[in-house]
């Protein structure tokens, strides 16, 4: 209760303190934000595409040939609770399902999507085992490995499907992880894995060779609730809720260390969700400190370079995708608020002159605008 009041209180000041604006750093440019869903679980980009995974509502695509006027072009409901999407091609889109009907199991769909038709066209299906509550997807072609947990919260699989064909997945064994993850990713013969309270771990697969392994439980426990991993250079990156972001050595993969991290202030706002690394920067779905762009050259000594934050708590920033030869982040909160963001910030191409408004486009704006001078400089004859 007492949180719940601060928290209102919070909401309440900076309500009255100024308007519901975003606050971005000057390198970095907010270029739109649409309400795509009632709920939001993760986001991922493809070309001049996103695709949202809104949970009960399915998976949705988003065009975003403008970027700063997205539209909401399809959805595939129906099919349980969307929610995880990775995207190989647009041929190629994996979607993740909680309670797909009529089992209630969790599964995994394929689909192409027709941009012209403005619709998701499925070419396969492949269910999952039951008992098992879905997280995430990864990528690591021509397998997908699915992180599972089970119902109880006991324990968690890594479940390995060959995509190879997409038209015919292909669903292995899973491989059973002490702990119940709520991402992993798998590195040869070794997973790591944000195991939510329980922290960061390492866990042996099959074939790895145990001689030399003396920690049972190779583990590192992080002041907050890990949600995501990444790896680059023999570095885990992990978003670790309130803790901020984790950076963990695995050089000795029984014994991992965190060597750096990275903590904004704002006690219970900044929660650090979903991660994209893109070495050396890291984007970072922040909670209510919205998106943040951090420097991780050095573990050590990482640092913010741009950011955009909603000033009223207006939106809880969860999941963020990239688009890097667009320099565009896409960046999706938890109640279906997709915002499109370019960074670094570009200067408006030129347009020619019909570009009334100069916003960089030709559109029915300036049609307007064109039609209202005509009519201001050039009164209709009377009599």
């Amino acid at each position: 209760m007492k949180l719940k009041i601060g928290l209102s209180i919070v909401v309440v000041w900076l309500g009255l303190t100024g308007a519901a604006v975003e606050l971005c750093s000057e390198n970095i440019e907010l270029l739109a934000t649409l309400p795509v869903a009632a709920q939001g679980y993760e986001v991922t980009a493809w070309g001049t595409w996103a695709f949202v995974a809104a949970g009960p509502e399915g998976v949705l695509a988003v065009d975003l040939y403008w970027p700063g006027r997205p539209v909401r072009r399809g959805v595939q409901s129906d099919i349980g609770t969307a929610v995880d999407v990775l995207v190989r091609s647009l041929d190629e889109i994996y979607v993740l399902c909680r309670n797909v009907p009529p089992t209630g199991d969790p599964g995994l769909f394929i689909y192409r999507w027709n941009g012209v038709a403005g619709r998701f066209e499925q070419r396969s299906f492949a269910a999952l085992p039951s008992g098992q509550q879905a997280e995430t997807l990864d990528l690591q072609h021509p397998k997908l490995n699915v992180t599972t947990r089970s119902l109880q919260g006991t324990s968690g699989l890594l479940i390995p499907v060959d995509v190879a064909d997409p038209d015919h997945p292909d669903v292995g064994a899973g491989l059973n992880l002490r702990h119940p993850p709520l991402d992993s990713m798998k590195d040869n013969l070794l997973a790591y894995a944000a195991g939510g309270d329980k922290g960061f771990f390492v866990e042996r697969l099959p074939g790895f060779p145990v001689p030399n392994w003396s920690n049972p439980d190779p583990r590192v426990d992080t002041p907050g609730s890990t949600n995501r991993v990444e790896r680059s250079g023999g570095l885990c990156y992990v978003t670790d809720g309130l803790g901020g972001l984790r950076v963990m050595s695995t050089a000795d993969p029984h014994n991992p260390a965190e060597i750096g991290f990275y903590q904004l202030p704002g006690a219970f706002v900044a929660q650090a969700k979903d991660l994209v690394l893109d070495f050396p920067t890291a984007y970072i779905a922040y909670g209510y400190r919205g998106l943040q762009v951090i420097d991780v050259t050095t573990a050590t000594a990482m640092d913010r370079l741009a950011w955009v934050e909603p000033e009223a708590l207006e939106y809880f920033v969860r999941a963020v995708a990239l688009l890097p030869d667009e320099d565009l982040i896409v960046f999706l909160s938890q109640d279906g608020m997709l915002g499109v963001v370019q960074y670094p910030r570009r200067p408006p191409t030129p347009t020619p002159a019909p570009d009334v408004n100069n916003d960089g486009y030709v559109d029915y704006q300036d049609l307007f605008l064109i039609h209202a001078n005509w009519k201001e400089s050039y009164p209709t004859p009377t009599p």
